[in-house]
This record gives C-alpha cells, structure tokens and sequence, in this order.
C-alpha cells in the first residue's frame, strides 16, 4: 500500500487556517441562521389568539362580565349563549415540608 508523503510546515499551517476558517464559518453562520428563524417566528407567532379566530363576535368579547345572584362571576358567549362561571375558591400551595436526610456510610475509610 502506497503512503501519501507528509505535509511540509507550511502545507500543514494552511490547511489549519482552512480548517479553522471553515469552522468560524459554520458557526456564523448558524448563529445567524438561528437568529433568522427567532425573527421569523417572532414575526408569525402574534402570542394571542385573536377575538375573531375563538368564534366569539366583537360585541360579545368586549361584554363586561356580569354578576350572578349567588355572586359568582359569569360570563356570556354572544354566539353560543351558554354561561362559565368563574372558580369559587383560589387555589391553595401546600407547605414544603422539611426532612433530614442521612446519609448511608459504608463503613470504610
């Protein structure tokens, strides 16, 4: 089997410059990439549904909620009719309860 004859210094400093300018380039040029597909997706992706696409009319959307008898919040679809009541009671967190933890010892040194 035949051997390719080795790189002179020179020929060897060259292709690390093209191998380190190859790698510069890949790196800008995904981090622009990445940069291009943010905007894109900051530019297409509003973050709220608009009134008109959940199938709720202006008017209704802009209706104030009203009070019920009992005093629970409501609020009436203009296209459905059908009524939510809002949640009767706020969610409560329950406390972080602290424990010792003991650590296993093997015994030896």
């Amino acid at each position: 089997m035949k051997t390719s004859a080795r790189l002179t210094g020179s020929q060897r400093d060259r292709a690390f410059a093209r191998l380190r300018s190859i790698t510069v380039g890949t790196a800008v040029a995904s981090t622009a990439a990445a940069g291009a597909f943010g905007f894109l997706a900051v530019q297409t992706n509003p973050g709220t549904q608009a009134a008109n696409d959940s199938g709720v009319t202006t008017a209704a959307a802009a209706a104030a909620p009203t009070t019920s008898p009992t005093g629970a919040d409501t609020t009436t679809s203009g296209t459905t009719g059908s009524t939510l009541a809002a949640p009767t009671a706020a969610p409560t967190s329950t406390p972080a309860t602290t424990t010792t933890r003991r650590h296993a010892t093997s015994g030896g040194s």
